[in-house]
């Protein structure tokens, strides 16, 4: 029965997918030839919420998500999208955001991960064994939130997850929706399969293959964030061109962020170094580095200029540092965290940009 319910619903969804694509399509042209934008005559709407990766920090965004709803800069959020842990947080702030769940149960949950519930060493040193992480995701997404595919998500999201094909080489951002955002936009998706997916560090975690839905092929993906959304504010583009007007804002929510040097010696430490092969895909674990923020921050604010005036950044500074992958220090993390948000709001992108500058080459 469930089969056949998640059968039918993506089938619906294709139907739909379909038919609205080609409505969107003659309305674009319309207003093409009109000279008018497709959202000219509409108002901004909602807030965008964008979580970044984080690995171990992910409770430093929580910390962070938490008092944006206390203060009431969530009040009217029409969007959430989300890469690697970015992702859990933007399916727990679904619920959250939707009343059948609670800061204080999310909180629980975050103090209890240990390393050993996210990764185990296998008989090879790397990568690591994630079947504890997926154990763990399926207890806090399906058993606790009632979640089972990304259709069952209360409010327009999506999470990010990076294609990889070896022969020859190649990487694509896949961004996985409940809203018709996309060509890979579905809600029969299942949501465990997808976390575990956006999640997956590269050379570190394995990588993950997501359940074949309908006609999309089953292939092999990692970290959402290793590729073109290190912060994933692509898809909401997608969902301002799907719905006909921009939002009211756009709030980036990330975690400290390491120098390359510290994730260089940190990732060495576990006897890793970037490999040939992701080399060649583009692919590089500076991505998680503090430049490599800023670096698409400004990105941003040069090809969408209209929606960089709208755009505030919450990244917290703090003197503590807390290693990528050591899973044993949520509770301290979130203290921290949230202590410092308590005394700092979101910033504009631009005084962002103006008090963090990336070193000259």
């Amino acid at each position: 029965m469930q089969k056949r319910r998640i059968f039918i619903a993506a089938l619906t969804f294709k139907i739909v997918f379909m038919a609205g694509s080609v409505c969107l399509g003659q309305v674009l042209e319309n207003n093409s030839q009109q000279g008018k934008p497709a959202n000219s005559s509409s108002l901004h709407k909602g807030t965008a919420v964008v979580i970044t990766g984080a690995a171990s920090r992910i409770p430093q965004e929580a910390a962070l998500l938490e008092q944006l709803c206390e203060s009431g800069w969530l009040n009217d959020v029409a969007f959430i999208s989300g890469a690697s842990s970015g992702a859990l947080n933007t399916v727990v702030l679904n619920a959250i955001l939707n009343k059948t769940f609670s800061w204080e149960r999310y909180k629980k949950i975050l103090f209890g991960i240990t390393n050993s519930q996210v990764y185990e060493r296998g008989d090879k040193k790397l990568p690591l064994n994630t079947q504890p992480l997926g154990n763990l995701l399926r207890r806090i997404v399906q058993d606790t939130l009632g979640y089972s595919v990304i259709g069952d998500l209360p409010f327009p999201s999506a999470m990010s997850a990076t294609r990889i094909k070896l022969v020859p080489p190649e990487k694509q951002t896949m961004r996985f929706s409940n809203k018709l955002i996309n060509a890979e936009s579905n809600p029969a998706y299942n949501l465990v399969d997808v976390l575990m997916a956006s999640a997956a560090i590269p050379l570190v975690f394995p990588p993950v293959r997501i359940r074949n839905v309908d006609d999309f092929p089953e292939e092999t993906f990692l970290d959402g964030g290793i590729s073109d959304d290190h912060i994933p504010f692509e898809a909401v583009l997608q969902y301002q061109r799907l719905r006909g007007n921009e939002v009211e804002r756009l709030i980036i929510v990330s975690r400290k962020s390491d120098s390359v040097q510290n994730i260089q010696d940190e990732l060495a430490s576990i006897g890793l170094k970037d490999s040939k092969v992701l080399e060649k895909l583009g692919i590089t674990l500076q991505r998680y580095s503090k430049d490599s923020f800023v670096k698409k921050l400004l990105e941003l604010q040069q090809l969408y200029p209209a929606l960089a005036l709208r755009t505030y950044i919450y990244v917290p500074d703090f003197d503590s540092n807390y290693p990528l992958l050591n899973f044993n220090t949520m509770k301290d993390q979130y203290r921290v965290t949230s202590a410092w948000a308590k005394q700092n709001q979101p910033v504009l992108l631009s005084e962002y940009l103006r008090e963090n500058k990336v070193p000259k080459e």
